[in-house]
This record gives structure tokens, C-alpha cells and sequence, in this order.
């Protein structure tokens, strides 16, 4: 089944025209979260089991573990299918796809034992902090490069991170303070 032609599965799921291809470089690793992941199509002989690597200790994602959002078994369309709520906490991390008979598959090419980008993402435009991803499930040298394996769409509020407040805050402060400066 076509996932990017017209009357493809996003353009029945989303219209094209709607949908903002996000860069390569750009999807690889996501910042933190919270929202819901909900599948949205599935044309994939394995079960499909979604979920994400949060970099726990920030020393990079090879030592952390999976965390399951949901698992899709069945194919087709707008699959009746799960819903699951993405907290990740203040950390930063992949997406991954765990297909059954094949090995995990993450967001970040360098993760994966095939060094091949299973993911693609688009951008919801009309859709505030929404994209689409979408798997593709086989090993570089058997797959077929269709992307449409599993297709998940991803709404999400970011959280807001500590660090990053206070040196935002501290930033204003100064911009403040240097502009009264030139005021007097």
C-alpha cells in the first residue's frame, strides 16, 4: 500500500497537502514531552511493538532500555488501534520500533545494527505540536523501503526543562539590564 501518492495512507489520513516533511537530520533524536502516540496504519507482516529509549543519564542511548508504548498486531487502516500517553520525562530520546523477527529499530541510524534510517516524519500543519512517523520494519538489505510498516502519529506538549528556564530567565534579565543601560 502507497504511503506518500495521492489516495496513499497519509493522503486519506491527513491530505497531503497538510503534511510538512521533516528533514532526515531533523528526527532522530526528540526533546522532552509529554502527549499521545496513537497508531494509525499498519501493512506489515510482523506485530509491531512502538515505543521510545529515553537517554536516562545523558551519556548517550546504548545503555538505556526500551519502554513500550504499544503494541499492533493486524493490518490495515485506521487499525481501531492503540493509544498510549508519552511521558518521557526531562530527558531527551528515540523513537523505536520493535518488530516481531526483526532486530529494534530507533530513530538515530547510528543505533541500529543495519547503521539504515528506518523512520520518516512529517509534520501535521494544521495540526499544533503533531507529526507523523512512519517504520520501515525489514534490515537495509531485504527491505523494500515502503515506510508504511507501521505509521504512528505523535501529538505532544514539550516539557519544559529546568536548565533551560533558568538560563532563558537569566538571558531576559540581562537584556533588560542592558537596555535600561543604554536608556540612560
Amino acid at each position: 500500500v502507497n504511503l506518500t501518492g495521492s489516495g496513499g495512507i497519509l493522503d486519506q489520513l491527513y491530505n497531503l497537502g497538510s503534511l510538512q516533511r521533516v528533514d532526515d537530520d531533523g528526527d532522530r533524536t526528540w526533546f522532552p514531552a509529554n502527549g499521545i502516540a496513537t497508531a494509525q496504519a499498519k501493512y506489515a507482516a510482523f506485530t509491531q511493538e512502538f515505543g521510545y529509549i529515553p537517554d536516562l543519564n545523558d551519556s548517550g542511548f546504548a545503555d538505556d532500555s526500551f519502554v513500550s508504548l504499544f503494541t499492533v498486531s493486524g493490518n490495515g487502516l485506521n487499525l481501531n488501534a492503540p493509544t498510549a500517553t508519552l511521558n518521557s520525562g526531562n530527558v531527551r530520546f528515540l523513537w523505536a520500533l520493535d518488530p516481531s523477527g526483526s532486530p529494534l529499530w530507533t530513530s538515530l541510524p547510528s543505533q541500529n545494527s543495519d547503521g539504515f534510517d528506518h523512520m520518516v516524519t512529517w509534520e501535521v500543519l494544521d495540526k499544533r505540536n503533531t507529526w507523523v512517523i512512519a517504520w520501515e520494519d525489514l534490515p537495509a538489505q531485504w527491505s523494500d523501503k515502503d515506510y508504511n510498516d507501521l505509521v504512528v502519529e505523535i501529538s505532544v506538549s514539550p516539557v519544559p526543562i529546568p536548565g533551560a528556564i533558568l538560563l532563558l530567565g537569566s538571558g531576559l534579565v540581562a537584556m533588560i539590564g542592558i537596555r535600561r543601560r543604554f536608556q540612560s
